[in-house]
Formats: C-alpha cells, sequence, structure tokens
C-alpha cells in the first residue's frame, strides 16, 4: 500500500492524464508465499485476467512486480511506441544464439 501511494505521489501527479495505478486484487495477502504452492498460483493466475480487463477496457498497461528493480525510469522507452504491441523483460540469454527467456515481472502491453 505504500508503495502504491509513492508511485501515485511520484508518477501519477506529473502526469495525471496518462496513468493510473491498480494494486493487488488480493489485498489480506500480506507475507510472502512459498513458490508454486496453491496460494502463491492463485495470486499469479489472477495477473493476466486484471491485466486483460484493463486492456479491453482500451486501457494501456505497464506491469511490474514488486521485487522488480528499475535502473531507470522506463517510461521514456515504452510510452509513445507504435513498432510493438509488447515490451517485456529479459531473465537470462543464452551467451550464442540469443535465445531469450522471457521474464513476465516487467511488461508493457
Amino acid at each position: 500500500d505504500a508503495v502504491k501511494k509513492n508511485i501515485e505521489k511520484d508518477v501519477i501527479s506529473k502526469h495525471s492524464s496518462q496513468f493510473s495505478v491498480a494494486g493487488s486484487m488480493h489485498p489480506s495477502i500480506n507475507a510472502a508465499l512459498k513458490y508454486d504452492s496453491p496460494e502463491y498460483k492463485k495470486l499469479v493466475s489472477g495477473r493476466a485476467s486484471n491485466i486483460l480487463s484493463m486492456l479491453e477496457k482500451g486501457v494501456n498497461v505497464i506491469y511490474s512486480d514488486v521485487d522488480t528493480i528499475w535502473r531507470s525510469n522506463p517510461l521514456p522507452y515504452v510510452t509513445g511506441r507504435n513498432d510493438t504491441d509488447l515490451i517485456l523483460s529479459v531473465d537470462s540469454k543464452q551467451a550464442r544464439g540469443f535465445k531469450p527467456y522471457y521474464c513476465t515481472g516487467f511488461m508493457a502491453i
């Protein structure tokens, strides 16, 4: 909740007509969930339907896991682009042949 408030203060106040912040649909979860547990799967599986509901309303979505670290502001890179529909982060890449492993911890749709 504090992270959401800081984002709203720092980003929304500067770009109020372009952005809004949506928090978790599971506000009762206040502790780490064990990876691959039923509770974790329920939380993570809700992400797609939440993003889809925003896209169906015609809203562009920037999604970021709470544990994603931004080394710089991603907004200049992802806003105003007409050359792509989806931007994902790359979790790792092979040394040769560059077969990326995409990570959905950061997405711009």
